[in-house]
Formats: structure tokens, sequence, C-alpha cells
């Protein structure tokens, strides 16, 4: 009986994912391309599975399709095994951009089951169990990039799912579930170093044992085998340092400087500069992170164990604390980037379920009343829904999703000047990008090989206007000592055959005139230009 009563939840669990993904407009999303908030990196990301999918499976010699000095596009980000495993199931299945989303949704769902698991386990509530991952789903950035082509959710997810199979060894003592949480570790560790914030304290723990200096686990040591529980994590740290030193020399011989492989601190920034970046990092990036209500709710919980720390249990506290340092030294690190990157706070989610976690498990054992309160259970439900329906209004507006009710033009979870904000957004997109969604079958019935160099403008990121006609060469992005007429002969001398502009306005610009000869055709907004015939500088 006790297998059925588990099973239910779990049914209730996942049932709620799913509700809760449909009214984030996951069906309708499930078939967009690259688009809205950082579609520049999303592109990015898209272009390494489709490279390794059109250029031959070659795990080790990843690259996008703006080609750089090197003529061949080769550069690494994170760990490709996302994109190789993408690449895989199109040659599989067929190229269809939906399966890279729902890999990462699976990976998603993977990481909040698991999260459910550990939180039923640890609680043994399954109300509260329910609760903490749905409102961690809430958070804009996990609902947005969890169902996209970045890697950083998925990369978080796949740490939750590290956390429940410690749990099991924390539990039972076997070894396997020790391998398997190193093994999920260590995957997301290799995709976004940054998921390894709450792995680094697991390190912590187990060097505070092995020297005898703390014994977390009631008295008695986690790890009771110091020799043998070396292993995995040496295993872990090596395989970790072994790919990152790979990543930066393969760009270094290629093309360097696409992907940040280095810090970012804030002391490299002048005292005006980091004034800005506080500003858009409180008032742009953390409603994002989570809302302000939830996010004030969160510094409650994280005070109160700071206060009781004396009562919650060892290893819980140390775990959190220890991750709690790791987001500040985070944040000081990474500084620079919060003036829009806000996907770099996607793995300092983790915070989320570690400070819910241990301060239910203190509120469990020392006001078990108040714990199991069906009223406290209902108001904090209502919170969360609150919490949803927010997150839900932000995913609408962002995907210009409408229903019949027009729920984000309408709702009061949105200022006024953010409504306007995606409206003017959308509207551009539509009027500029758009139709290059859909011009790759035009420019191949004009002769335009996939391999046939272009240059594609406007377009100041590196792979968007490429990636969405599957097209190799150069966009605006690098070069930056190259302008106006010089640019494109640069360019021609490199071997880019096409000119395509998607913004009619640069049409008249006197220095694109030399260039706009020989015109092959027409879609929509689009102008297709041959720029064979035209006289290029080769570069030195």
């Amino acid at each position: 009986m006790k297998f059925i009563f588990e099973k239910k939840w779990d049914f209730l669990f996942l049932f709620l994912l799913i509700f809760v993904s449909w009214c984030y407009g996951y069906h309708k999303i499930l078939h967009f391309r690259p688009s809205s908030i950082h579609q520049w990196r999303q592109a990015d990301c898209l272009s390494f599975a489709i490279n390794y999918y059109r250029e031959g499976m070659h795990f080790f010699s990843p690259a996008v399709h703006w080609i750089g000095n090197q003529g061949n596009g080769r550069t690494v980000s994170e760990f490709p095994v996302i994109y190789y495993t993408v690449a895989f199931l199109w040659k599989l299945f067929g190229y269809h951009e939906s399966v890279f989303r729902l890999v990462d949704l699976l990976i998603v769902f993977s990481g909040l089951f698991s999260l459910y698991k550990l939180c039923s386990g640890l609680l043994d509530d399954k109300a509260w169990a329910l609760m903490i991952p749905l409102y961690l789903f809430s958070s804009p950035i996990f609902a947005y990039y969890g169902f996209n082509f970045l890697a950083d959710v998925p990369a978080l997810c796949l740490a939750l799912n590290g956390w429940y199979f410690f749990f099991r060894f924390y539990q039972t003592e076997k070894n396997r579930h020790l391998g398997i949480s190193m093994g999920f570790f260590l995957i997301g560790g290799l995709i976004k170093i940054t998921s390894l914030l709450s792995f680094v304290p697991l390190v912590l723990v187990f060097l505070i044992e092995a020297l005898n200096l703390f014994s977390s686990k009631n008295g008695q040591k986690i790890f009771n085998n110091t020799k043998r529980y070396f292993i995995p994590f040496i295993l872990v740290i090596t395989a970790i340092v072994g790919w990152y030193a790979y990543a930066i020399h393969y760009n270094k011989i290629n093309n360097a400087g696409l992907f940040s492989t280095t810090i970012l601190p804030i002391w490299k920034i002048t005292a005006a500069q980091r004034e800005v970046v506080l500003f858009r990092l409180y008032n742009e990036l953390l409603p994002q992170f989570f809302n302000k209500a939830g996010f004030m709710f969160l510094s409650a919980l994280l005070l109160g164990i700071l206060i009781s720390w004396k009562k919650i249990n060892a290893f819980l506290f140390l775990i959190t604390a220890s991750v709690f340092v790791g987001v500040i030294t985070y944040l000081i690190l990474w500084y620079q980037v919060f003036t829009v990157h806000d996907y770099y706070l996607s793995n300092l989610l983790i915070i989320i379920p570690l400070v819910m976690i241990t301060f239910f498990s203190f509120m469990k054992e020392e006001y078990p009343a108040i714990f199991k309160s069906a009223h406290v259970k209902v108001v904090f439900g209502a919170v969360l829904s609150i919490s949803l329906y927010s997150c839900a209004m932000q995913m609408r507006v962002k995907y210009n999703i409408v229903d019949r009710f027009e729920l984000p033009k309408h709702t009061f979870m949105l200022e006024k000047s953010e409504k306007e904000l995606w409206d003017w957004y959308h509207w551009d997109y539509n009027n500029h990008f758009k139709a290059l969604e859909t011009i790759t079958p035009y420019n191949r019935s004009l002769g335009i090989k996939r391999e046939d160099k272009v240059v594609s403008i406007p377009d100041q990121s590196i792979n968007i206007s490429l990636v969405l006609m599957d097209q190799k060469g150069f966009s605006e992005f690098g070069y930056g000592e190259l302008v106006g007429e010089t640019r494109i002969r640069t360019f021609i001398g490199m071997g880019a055959k096409y000119l395509i502009i998607n913004d009619e306005a640069l049409l008249k610009a006197p220095d694109m005139q030399p260039f706009l000869v020989n015109k092959l055709g027409q879609y929509k907004n689009v102008s297709v230009y041959d720029l064979r015939g035209i006289a290029g500088v080769v570069p030195k």
C-alpha cells in the first residue's frame, strides 16, 4: 500500500509539472526558433548542434556558423554533450529544433523530480516535497532557460540529480549511489562549471571528515572509508580540469574570444561602472532570478537559518552556508556580466531549494506543529500560485504568446513600461529578423549553398542571422578595426560570395552602394546580393 501511495504522489507531481508547463506556454514555444531575450546565446548553442549534424559527428571539433579568421568556425564553449546528443537524435529522426528544447526539458524535469524525491525523503512530508521544486520552477530564468537552447539550467538540474543520489548514498551507504551522484556532478560541471557550486561544499565535508575535524552524520562520518571515497572526488575534479584546459587550448589555436573562459571581477571596473551594474542587477536581473516578494521570503528563511544555526542539522547547515558564501563569491568574480546576462545567475538558483530544505528540516524537528499545519501549507500554496502566475506572465510576454483572455496585456504583474518594451521588441524582430527564420529554401533556390560564405547584416551577434538561415559566413561581430566599405571588401577577400541585408535602411548607406550592383533576389524584407566579381581586400 505504501508503494501505491508513493506512486500516486509521484504522478501528481509529474502532472503538476506538465500543467505548469502548459500555463507557461511550453506547448506553443516548442516549435519556436531561437528568439526573444538572449537570442544571441541561444543561436550560439544551436549552432554547435547544427554543425555537428551537418559537418560530421566529430565530438572534439565543435564549430559555429560564424567562420572567423580560420575560415572554419571552430570554437568551444561548454562541454558539448547536449549539442552532440541533439545532433545524434537529428540523425535518427530528422532535423527538428523542437528536439533540442525537449532534450533540455527532459533534463530539467528529471532534476525537478529528483528534488521532489529528495525533499520527500528528507522532510517526510509530501505537500512540502511537491511545493519546494515547484517554487524553484517559478523562477523566471529557470522557466525560460529550462525550455531553451542554453545549457545553464540543464547543468543545474544535473546537479539536482547528483544531490538526490548522494542522499541515497547518505541513507544506504551503497557505493553505486555515490558513483551515480558523482557522474551527475561530473557531467553538470563539464557543461557549466558553476553547477559545481553545491559540489564544492561536498568536497569540503569530505576533507573535514578525512582530517577527523568533524562528523556530520549524527556524530558519525558520511565517508567512513577515506581512501575508497577519495577516488571519485579526484576523478571528477581531474576530468573537469582536463576538459577546461582542452577548451582553452582549442580556442587559442582556432577562434579565441568568442566565449568567455575567464573571470570578470568587480575590482577591474571603475566605481561608476560598479554602480551601473548594481542598479541593473537589482532592478532588472534579480526580478528574473526571482520575484522580489519571493526573494525577500527566501532571505528571511536564510536569516532564520543563520540565527538558529546551533539547532540545525550540521550537514545541511554546512552545505547551505558554504553555497551562500559561494554565491557571494561568484557575484564578485563575474560582477561585470550582470548588466544584461541574467542566465549567468541560473546556477545560483541552487540556493533556493537548499535554503528551503534546511529551514523546513529545522521546523520539522523544532516546531513540528507549525511544520505540519495545514493552514501554513495553504498559505504557502497561495504564495506559490502567485509566483507561478507571475512567471507565466513573464514567459508569455517574452514570447508574445497571446491567449483569448490576453492575460499578458492586462495582468497587474507586469509594469506598463515592460509591456511596451516587449511590444516594441516583437515589432522590431518581425520587421527585420523574422523573415530569416524561413529564408533557407529561397536561398537554396538562388543557388546559394550552405557552405557558401555570406555577409549578413545588420547583425551584431555572432550567429543569430547565420543560424536562422543555416549559412556559413560573417555578421557584424568582430573585426572592430574594420569599418564601412573596407570591412565588406575584407570579407570578400576572405571568401564571402553573397551579401544579405535584412534592414532596408542600409540600402541607402553610401558605403553599401558598391556592393548592391548585382541583386539576386528579395524575400520579404531581406535583400540578397551577389558579391562575386567585386574586388576584395585580402587580409594580411
